[in-house]
């Protein structure tokens, strides 16, 4: 076990102080990213294998990306060639890409998406980011606007480019989750108390509301057990 504490603020209300939100180890097992929300950081930390234990040195330190003011990074996740990361952003309401190099443990910002629409006015906030089973394309949860958003993969850069926006089945979704097939993404809307069941083309991405859902107080997160 390894405690690591970490300082920083943003200019946001809810940045008074450094807020860990998501943590993703590097498919090498080398090292984990923790996306602080409060600090605008994305921290690199080394992870022991054996131990299970985090560390930081002068490298690590000096490998930690400086997000925009306000942004407020919330959840991490890696490509499935383990070169690329995707990183959301709450406040900012943005996909960042990053390329990922295992063996000086660095990131380098290659794109930043906004998944807002052109012209939002509301109140912003990204909820949850998932790759598909197949790394081909890239799932949204926009809060701020009810909706998902789902975006094309590109291989070689690891860029991403839309494919579709749609409602999310309800309001305030704030988690979900793909199953083991890759065929369906749970929604778990918040605030309207369900959870909805949305199918995925495999040779589109596209996702595509069945109609079906499950009543669930106050449901926030999705996660499939085997």
């Amino acid at each position: 076990m390894s405690t690591l504490a970490e300082t920083g603020s943003g200019p946001n209300r809810r940045q008074g102080s450094a807020h860990a939100h998501g943590i993703a180890i590097d498919p090498s097992g080398r090292y984990a990213l923790v996306a602080d929300l409060g600090a605008d950081r994305v921290f690199v930390h080394r992870f022991d294998r054996a131990t299970h234990t985090l560390s930081q040195d002068d490298g690590t330190r000096a490998a930690t990306f400086v997000a925009p003011p306000g942004s407020g990074p919330r959840q991490l996740e890696f490509s499935t060639n383990a070169k690329f990361v995707y990183l959301l952003t709450e406040l900012s309401a943005e996909v960042m890409v990053f390329r990922w190099d295992a063996a000086q443990g660095t990131l380098t910002h290659v794109q930043s998406v906004p998944i807002s629409t052109d012209g939002f006015d509301g109140v912003k906030s990204g909820a949850e980011i998932a790759l598909g089973r197949d790394g081909r394309f890239v799932y949204v949860e926009n809060r701020g606007e009810n909706s998902l958003v789902v975006y094309r993969v590109n291989a070689q850069t690891g860029e991403l480019s839309l494919v579709q926006r749609i409602a999310s089945g309800g309001d305030k979704p704030w988690g979900f989750g793909i199953d083991a097939s890759g065929r369906w993404l749970l929604v778990a809307n918040q605030r309207s108390g369900k959870v909805n069941v949305f199918g995925i083309d495999a040779a589109s991405g596209r996702l595509a509301d069945t109609g079906q859902s499950a009543d669930v107080t106050d449901p926030s997160s999705v996660a499939f057990v085997k």
